[in-house]
């Protein structure tokens, strides 16, 4: 299994190619179309986290 940053990477890296292999736009979508649905399952529930989580969340997301 890879990341989705690794796969995309090397999609396009793939897309000057000759042969297509893979409509990088309509991954694009569907990867987009899942997001939103994660998402929108996060803001139906009830979940509360303490700003020290938050805090540490961003931290780490800012070191990628």
């Amino acid at each position: 299994m890879v990341n989705v940053s690794t796969l995309v990477y090397v999609l396009e890296n793939l897309e000057g190619k000759d042969e297509k292999l893979i409509n990088l736009d309509d991954l694009l979508e569907q990867e987009e179309a899942y997001v939103k649905k994660v998402f929108s399952k996060l803001d139906q529930s009830v979940l509360q986290v303490t700003p020290a989580l938050v805090d540490k969340i961003l931290k780490t997301a800012s070191t990628f």
